[in-house]
């Protein structure tokens, strides 16, 4: 009987033991999530956590190509929403972009990593506004147009939000308009999923050091 009793206690203690890792390592975990997330938020970025693939979309490129769903997927990709006319944001943005892209090129990251502008002024910004536009910036970079349900339709899924001409937002000047919109920075992982968004301010370090951060917790 008594050695019974020692057995059941040796049992009892490996249970506890088990059980005692077990919530050791749940509050490890916990605690490296929080000490991540709260890294990530340092570099401006907010991960989005069980995002699901994008919903199709049907929009056009500077060659003039049909440009969906199907056209993100396979690489991590850098979407800005701007417009060729925009005076401040949108340039600056781009070209923060631009320079992060060819630093890329020194971490092995480059060819599995795309950068795409959205227009939200597609009634100015055709394709062919679109391909002069990016000429000042990388030949590989994608510019897209449409059709405004199609590009609001895209936005939302990212947070995006952006003003038409007529809204009360938009600015008017004697050159035309100006629209207001987000100046974040929506990336998407090779399977088509929203991964996380980039907050302001642009500039190549900070985004390479959030894409490495993002890259390395996944």
């Amino acid at each position: 009987m008594p050695m019974t009793r020692r057995r059941l206690a040796f049992v009892a203690f490996a249970v506890f033991d088990v059980v005692l890792v077990g919530i050791l390592a749940g509050l490890w975990v916990a605690r490296s999530n929080v000490l991540e997330d709260r890294a990530l938020s340092d570099l401006g970025v907010a991960r989005i956590e069980q995002s699901e693939p994008l919903d199709d979309f049907r929009l056009t490129d500077q060659y003039g190509r049909a440009f969906s769903l199907s056209n993100l997927e396979g690489k991590w990709q850098f979407i800005f929403f701007g417009f060729t006319s925009c005076p401040d944001i949108c340039p600056l943005t781009m070209r923060a972009l631009n320079d992060f892209y060819r630093e890329l090129e020194q971490t092995g990251w480059q060819d599995d990593t795309g950068v795409i502008m959205v227009s939200v002024d597609p009634l100015r910004d055709t394709p062919e506004a679109m391909a002069d536009y990016l000429l000042s910036f990388d030949p590989t970079f994608i510019g897209l147009t449409g059709e405004y349900p199609e590009i609001a339709g895209l936005a939302s899924q990212l947070f995006i939000a952006f003003s038409q001409p007529g809204d009360h937002e938009t600015a008017h000047h004697e050159d035309g308009y100006a629209i207001a919109h987000s100046d974040y920075i929506a990336l998407i992982d090779p399977a088509g999923r929203h991964h996380a968004i980039l907050h302001s301010p642009h500039h190549s370090e900070r985004l390479m050091q959030a894409y490495a951060a993002l890259r390395a917790a996944d």
